[in-house]
């Protein structure tokens, strides 16, 4: 049963990306033959393997197991370099990364909002953002900030 939920999750994420099996062949050096012996046996690669498979994808063997994912972490360095950056930012600017944000905000399946909304939120407000909350919008107010957002 594992092993099937692998292969699914393995072809979700190939479909999701719109890539192919081949790439991932050729991504990880791993052979179609080997790729359709572990499919045919249902069993799982091994770690190093399967490390490969999660790695080209850019997902982590976790999720290609049990379909949940821990947030990546970032490194300190990008974000006090990001974080450095944004007072320098205009209002177009702010705009764009708040679109881009969001835009990406969809593969994850999380909403981002204004601050204004997240009164309680235990995020601080990103200086220089014009008040925007970079952070996932927190539990209980998702669907007020959701429905507010559709409004604008």
């Amino acid at each position: 049963m594992k092993a099937e939920f692998f292969w699914k999750m393995v072809k979700k994420e190939v479909e999701r990306q719109q890539t192919s099996f081949e790439w991932l062949y050729r991504k990880t050096k791993i052979s179609k033959g080997t790729f359709s012996s572990w499919k045919n046996r249902n069993t799982i690669p091994r770690a190093d393997e399967a490390f490969l498979i999660a790695n080209a994808l850019n997902v982590s063997v976790e999720y290609l197991l049990t379909g949940v994912d821990k947030p990546r972490k970032i490194s300190n360095t990008i974000l006090n370099e990001i974080t450095e950056k944004i007072p320098f930012f205009d209002d177009y600017d702010i705009q764009t990364l708040l679109a881009t944000v969001r835009t990406m905000s969809v593969r994850y399946q999380k909403d981002y909002a204004p601050v204004g909304a997240l009164s309680s939120c235990h995020q601080p407000a990103v200086p220089g953002t014009n008040g925007l909350c970079l952070a996932p919008v927190c539990g209980e107010q998702e669907q007020e900030i959701i429905k507010e957002s559709n409004s604008i």
